[in-house]
């Protein structure tokens, strides 16, 4: 028999099955636990003794999520806020220009005037068109981002992992 790793997840799975109702599935679940610990060379003893020491990788993974979480969180709580204060601003900018009237010395008459108003009010309004296209596009970068972080993440906790049991063969 080679000696190899043993899958924690796997036998965590068949050790699960040691819980049914029938005599058989028990005996057989066991006896499947025994051999995967049996081929890795572990006992259960070497399992237990993992097990103390996997809270305190788990509560530093934990820990690294929760700082990358609260910074994504920071990051798109500010984009937030200065979306909706630009979008405030523009918004309160275009309701002026459309209740107000034109000047009094710009007669009716004169379209031009007219013209030139609603040209700023368009101009306002693609201002926040491209506020939100510029506001959505940061967010999708934020959440990429924080992505990769939380798969860096997991990749680091999976190699330590495999690198305990690796150790413990």
């Amino acid at each position: 028999m080679s000696t190899q790793a043993v899958d924690l997840h796997k036998l965590a799975k068949v050790l699960n099955l040691t819980f049914a109702d029938r005599d058989g599935e028990v005996l057989n679940a066991a006896r499947m636990a025994m051999r995967m610990l049996r081929n890795a060379r572990m006992d259960f003893n070497d399992i237990f003794s993992m097990a103390q020491c996997a809270p305190r990788e788990e509560q530093d993974h934990t820990l690294a999520v929760q700082g990358v979480r609260k910074e994504y969180d920071t990051l798109i709580e500010t984009l937030h806020q200065d979306y909706a204060m630009r979008i405030a601003s523009l918004n309160r900018r275009i309701m002026q220009l459309s209740q107000q009237p034109p000047q009094q010395q710009v007669a009716a008459a004169d379209s031009r005037g007219v013209r030139e108003y609603q040209e700023e009010i368009d101009a306002l309004r693609r201002q926040v068109e491209w506020w939100k296209a510029r506001n959505n596009q940061q967010l999708e970068k934020a959440q990429e981002k924080h992505r990769r972080e939380v798969e860096h993440l997991n990749r680091r906790l999976d190699f330590w992992r495999n690198f305990a049991t690796a150790q413990r063969a």
